[in-house]
């Protein structure tokens, strides 16, 4: 006699109905949930697997499909002895792959909808297989990673999946009053993007991409960035294109009416008022020229006229067109075309607008903010998607190398700044394992991904679980990677984990994975907190204490309350004087205004013999002022003692270029002190002014050559720092743009021969003017242009102002020439008359 599972089994392998076999299905679920593991045997002996990846393959039908991943997993759950028969099913990793791929042929919503649970059945199948390295390697043979990239933007508005699976998208109420108060009835500045904006446009509508400024404060601010980060937006997860042909437009916009969140009606030029104003008067004329009657029934789209000033005061004839009409209550609902309104009016208030003034362009323009999303309601396929992908990298160093190369590092980079915790511990814990790799670690840290650890960290402090999870990524990304450790030392993240360490809410394990990420931070620093120096060189972290110490790392000691004190009692400290080396004076004080003359004058008297070894110590910025002779630039000979031509300076003499629009002066005691930020400033600074400048690092804001002590390593550093800020600029700049030379400083030995002193060189970055015209940008969104020797930061408008003073300026020296050329010629006929 045939036992009941045998003929539930049979029922899944034969063509029955789909009512039949859902209701299989379920009745077999239930018997395994109820009694696990005998009741599940004993399904598996009669090939209950076998049948089930059978009618993966065969079946279509989404339900059947779901329950049929669901029964899977709850087998896969019960035992080992049942996940192996699992592992060797070919059949099923082809199946699975198909399963988490774009399907496109049913676009209903009921099917998108059924399609994104699919997804997450197959992505938690395949989380709990892959836990088996062999497992991992046939899978991803067969193309599992394009797979998991495409999963990975998924909530992207260029998606693979957008017609396969969907998931509902909605902004908050919050959200919408935020947007609303933000930029509502404001005059801002936006960034067009022309090759978004050119998708967007259906039927006619132009639907324009904008990044949009608020720059009417002292400090700029990005509505799109502040949107995303307030947690009531997403940012739109795209994946890196190659970088558009076409420039980006700056507009003004007079935001008229808030659609949505991201959606917005705007005018977009300061001329949209003048024209409005216009066609306004032009309506009038044309009601008081001709017979002009009420409309007594309007159809949808017909293009009308009203006059509104009763529904918004301010407002007189405005175009319109219909949008919805109810002939039995006598009114219809009309959008204003040049404002974005829509108001409800009678319909005998309306008239039949005249052609000529229909086929102007509307004055409102539709506008979305870029790369500005609704969050999903369910992102629990993208939590599935990270998951498996951490079950990949953990063990798979190759894995690893292939991830990173095929993009995902970026991608993960980018998810890290959702506003959805699970997601974003999820990505962490990807990196963390990622950045088991030097490469991978070190790219992390320049695709910010240390500001974003560190910002996380703050704000899940009280979590322990993320704690951990963000706790273990640090970790990982600070081990023998000075570029990060230097990189988020910079986002005070030693305050931050001090402060957790202290926390009563932070519990023990987390605390010693505290004290494992100082020990990665400061790397051999700790060393110098020991006064007998017998400690060995740690050069990554190890697992083994540090209590036997003398004098040792003790983070509760260390981070105290003694050490606080300690600190307030010498911040309050005075600095004791210290006497007058020799050659060295005191500034005198200056009681009145001079004039630029008597101030050359007064910094050439001070000071004894250029040749003097005294002078300019570092970590000071107060100078000498010791040589009345000249800078060398390019090739000299330095005295008769020496015939060859040296490419250099020497030391202590005075340049004889001052501070100007094309030279800049900056001085630091030490390579590390120097700002990338007064350097970006600067350049900027020459781009946007159209002039070919030199900035020169090692030099007093007076001109004395001094020179900054530095060894090839950190040569190398700054040019690969500079290479990057320049490159964060937008647009970049080009490397054929501007050049980095390390010149250096020359000084007399004993035996009056000229050498090179010390380590010191004088920094030479050459900017060549920009015949392109291009306004360029600093990483901080500033616009800076050269005003004699400063920067001055400018706004749009100003640039606008600027920029239209000096086209003025040169068409009427081009009209005044013309002008007396034309005189010339009238003078020169009249006297051959």
């Amino acid at each position: 006699m045939m036992s009941s599972e045998q003929a539930k089994v049979d029922i899944i392998n034969s063509s029955c109905d789909e009512k039949t076999l859902i209701k299989t299905l379920v009745i077999i679920h239930r018997d395994i949930l109820q009694n696990e593991r005998s009741v599940c045997y004993t399904y598996v002996e009669k090939k209950l697997v076998e049948a089930l990846v059978a009618r993966l393959v065969s079946c279509e039908k989404n339900i059947t499909l779901g329950l049929s991943l669901s029964l899977l997993n709850q087998i896969f759950m019960c035992g080992i002895q049942f996940k192996e028969r699992l592992l060797h099913l070919e059949a099923l990793e082809e199946c699975l792959l198909d399963l988490i791929s774009p399907q496109t042929h049913d676009k209903s919503e009921e099917s998108k909808k059924h399609m994104l649970l699919i997804h997450q059945s197959a992505l938690r199948l395949l989380i709990n297989m892959n836990n088996n390295m062999k497992y991992q390697n046939q899978i991803v043979g067969k193309g599992l990673f394009e797979k998991i990239k495409d999963l990975l933007v998924l909530h992207s508005s260029k998606s693979a999946h957008k017609d396969c699976c969907q998931c509902d998208y909605n902004f908050s109420d919050d959200a919408r009053t935020f947007m609303k108060q933000l930029i509502e009835s404001k005059k801002l500045v936006g960034k067009i993007d022309p090759d978004q904006s050119s998708v967007l446009e259906k039927g006619g509508l132009s639907i324009l991409s904008v990044d949009l400024f608020d720059t009417r404060s002292k400090k700029d601010i990005h509505i799109n960035k502040m949107f995303t980060e307030s947690g009531l937006a997403w940012p739109d997860i795209i994946p890196s294109e190659a970088e558009s042909k076409r420039e980006d437009m700056w507009c003004d916009f007079n935001v008229t009416k808030c659609v949505d969140a991201h959606c917005f009606w705007a005018h977009v030029d300061n001329e949209s008022h003048s024209k409005i104003k216009g066609m306004a008067n032009a309506i009038e004329d044309h009601i008081y020229s001709s017979d002009v009657c009420p409309l007594e029934t309007t159809e949808v789209g017909q293009k009308v006229f009203c006059d509104v000033g009763k529904f918004k005061p301010g407002l007189t004839w405005c175009r319109g067109c219909v949008l919805e009409t109810f002939q039995e209550e006598n009114f219809c609902s009309i959008l204003l075309v040049d404002y974005g309104f829509v108001v409800q009016i009678n319909i005998d208030q309306l008239f039949l607008l005249p052609e000529i003034l229909g086929q102007l362009p509307h004055q409102a323009k539709l506008c979305v903010l870029k790369e500005v999303k609704a969050p999903p309601t369910d992102s629990t396929c993208l939590q599935l998607t990270l998951e498996l992908l951490c079950n990949l990298t953990s063990k798979g160093h190759g894995f690893r190398i292939e991830l990173h190369r095929q993009g995902f590092t970026e991608l993960l980079i980018k998810l890290c700044s959702i506003p959805d915790k699970d997601v974003v511990l999820r990505s962490f814990a990807v990196l963390g394992n990622l950045a088991l790799n030097f490469h991978i670690r070190s790219q992390i840290g320049y695709l910010e991904g240390m500001k974003l650890i560190t910002t996380t960290l703050m704000r899940h402090s009280d979590d322990q679980s993320a704690l951990r999870i963000l706790l273990d990524a640090l970790i990982n990304f600070l081990i023998e990677c000075s570029q990060n450790r230097n990189k988020i030392a910079s986002e005070n993240i030693l305050l931050v984990l001090i402060t957790l360490y202290r926390s009563p809410k932070t519990n023990e394990d987390n605390r010693n994975l505290v004290l494992r990420a100082l020990k990665n931070l400061i790397r051999d620093g700790w060393r110098m907190l020991d006064p007998i120096n017998n400690v060995k060189d740690i050069r990554e972290i190890t697992d083994k204490g540090v209590d036997g110490m003398r004098g040792c790392f003790e983070l509760p000691n260390l981070c105290g309350d003694e050490l606080m004190e300690e600190v307030k009692k010498r911040r309050n400290r005075k600095i004791a004087k210290r006497g007058l080396r020799d050659h060295e004076a005191l500034p005198d004080p200056t009681y009145k205004a001079i004039n630029m003359d008597e101030l050359v004058n007064k910094l050439g008297g001070l000071g004894a013999n250029q040749d003097s070894d005294t002078g300019i110590s570092e970590g000071e910025h107060a100078m000498n002022f010791s040589s009345g002779g000249e800078g060398y630039l390019g090739n000299e000979s330095f005295g008769d003692e020496d015939d060859d031509n040296f490419d250099g300076y020497v030391y202590r003499r005075r340049l004889d270029a001052l501070e100007d629009e094309t030279h800049c002066f900056m001085y630091e005691s030490s390579a590390k002190n120097i700002s990338s930020i007064n350097i970006g400033n600067t350049v900027c600074g020459f781009l946007n002014s159209s002039v070919m400048g030199t900035i020169y690092l090692g030099i007093s804001p007076v001109g004395i050559i001094v020179g900054i002590n530095i060894c090839r390593k950190e040569r190398d550093n700054l040019r690969l720092g500079v290479d990057e800020l320049l490159g964060k600029f937008d647009p970049s700049v080009k490397h054929h743009i501007y050049e980095i030379s390390f010149l250096p400083v020359m000084k007399k030995n004993e035996s009056r021969c000229y050498e090179q002193f010390e380590e010191r060189y004088i920094i030479e970055i050459k900017v060549l003017k920009n015949v392109a015209n291009t306004v360029y940008q600093t990483p901080a969104r500033k616009m800076f242009f050269r005003k004699g020797a400063s920067n001055c930061e400018y706004t749009v408008q100003e640039i606008r102002a600027r920029t239209i003073e000096q086209q003025e300026a040169k068409y009427q020296a081009e009209i005044r020439t013309l002008q007396l050329t034309l005189e010339e010629a009238r003078r020169m006929a009249a006297s051959k008359n």
